[in-house]
């Protein structure tokens, strides 16, 4: 158990960044994330726009912990996305632990889910390198929660 765990948090970006990274380690090969990631990239940019598409639709038809469901979920792929590349994987986890401290900003954005969408195509499109998007997509994520009155740990608790 995580300190996160013992204060009743559950998991975290960072804590599932490590669970994962001992997962696509393992010689187990029976995980539903092993087998995504064997798939490649296509296949995990495939559900991470999935995902994006349920956010936006959470967001503005659903309830607030229907939202956090797929923002945690959103999260989930673009950390499996991270471990293809060992610059990625540092950027993501840096990026996490600002979310995580509270030194990430909400985006300063008037249409927070149209450039959810579009940060989640220029990523999967190539238009843009992940640390930008990750970026991007986080504090966009943030500004729909904060739309919702959603907290973080409302989101770690999907994880």
């Amino acid at each position: 158990m995580n300190e996160n765990q013992a204060a009743g948090q559950g998991k975290t970006p960072l804590t599932l960044l490590g669970e994962l990274k001992l997962k696509l380690a393992s010689a187990d090969g029976n995980s539903g994330s092993q087998n995504l990631f064997r798939k490649g990239k296509p296949a995990v940019y495939r559900k991470l726009t999935e995902e994006a598409a349920e956010v936006w639709m959470a967001w503005r038809f659903e309830s607030g912990e229907d939202l956090a469901l797929e923002i945690s979920q959103l999260w989930y792929y673009l950390i499996l996305l991270s471990f293809y590349s060992p610059e990625d994987n540092t950027e993501a986890e840096g990026l996490f632990r600002k979310l995580e401290s509270g030194l990430l900003e909400e985006a300063d954005s008037e249409q927070p889910a149209k450039s959810l969408i579009h940060a989640c195509s220029d990523l999967v499109c190539g238009a843009k390198a992940f640390p930008a998007a990750l970026s991007e997509i986080l504090r966009h994520s943030l500004k729909l929660a904060g739309s919702k009155r959603i907290q973080l740990t409302d989101i770690f608790s999907h994880l």
